[in-house]
């Protein structure tokens, strides 16, 4: 019995030591809710090979939940073998890495936080369709994540998704009538101009978005957003607002209605 139970510590001991060294954190569905449902573990060798790509831990936790987890299945499953047995739990692993690797290792990890956080498709399906169908998409992801790191990193305190404003940007012919200025200066050819205002518009994206909000709030957000739109020329030639930095939008138009009183 002694040795049993020895033996049992050095196992629980190793375990502990692995888990100390891993880079990433999972939370919502975790390594080992990953592994309790099978078509699913297989994933794991695929979200551990981006893992040991990592030079250094993440910085932020990877949020992750089972309608993102049968996404990434569909995306790493034979079709025909998923149309002729939906229960199946083949998972090509080596081509979905390659498939994949077209993302840097970081940007593999946001992208599945983002998918996890996001409000724009809700069931596996669209998830699959909208990011992850093809590496064309996944190129124009990782060019968008490596550009707008920033962006991604202020999405963390309010638990945002970056989705909208990847959307925003890869749809040419996108517009809005009370966001005109904005989208005229989403291209800009001047960095920080251009990711001023894409902060806005990312947090304008999914505020909108959200469900908890009350009518009188949301009609005041828009107008607030309404307000800095007509004046956001005064706004990008203000030498008072530091563009670096993040600023809301009832921030920026409470500074706006103040310079008009």
């Amino acid at each position: 019995m002694f040795s049993e139970n020895v033996q049992k510590n050095k196992v629980n001991t190793i375990e502990e030591g692995q888990n100390m060294k891993r880079k990433v954190n999972y939370v919502g569905v975790t390594r080992e809710g990953i592994l309790a449902v099978p078509r699913y573990k297989n994933l794991l060798e695929i979200f551990d090979y981006f893992e040991d790509m990592l030079d250094e831990p993440l910085y932020f936790d990877v949020k992750i939940d089972y309608v993102v987890l049968y996404a990434m299945f569909i995306a790493a499953t034979p079709l025909h073998e998923l149309e002729d047995d939906p229960n199946c739990k083949i998972v090509d692993v080596e081509s979905t890495i390659e498939q994949f690797e077209v993302l840097e290792p970081i940007n593999f990890f946001r992208l599945l936080n983002d998918l996890s956080v996001q409000n724009i498709a809700y069931n596996s399906e669209d998830i699959y369709d909208k990011f992850l169908r093809n590496i064309k998409i996944l190129k124009s992801l990782n060019k968008f994540y490596n550009e707008y790191s920033d962006i991604y990193d202020s999405n963390l305190k309010s638990n945002y998704t970056s989705l909208h404003l990847f959307g925003v940007l890869s749809d040419k012919d996108i517009s809005h009538p009370s966001l005109d200025n904005f989208f005229k200066h989403i291209h800009d050819d001047d960095r920080q101009t251009r990711h001023f205002i894409c902060r806005l518009l990312n947090e304008f994206y999914n505020e909108k978005e959200r469900h908890n909000a009350s009518e009188r709030l949301q009609s005041e957000y828009w107008y607030n957003i309404y307000r800095i739109n007509k004046k956001l020329d005064d706004v990008l030639n203000d030498n008072k607002i530091d563009k670096a930095k993040y600023i809301s939008v009832d921030s920026l138009a409470d500074y706006v209605n103040s310079k008009v009183a």
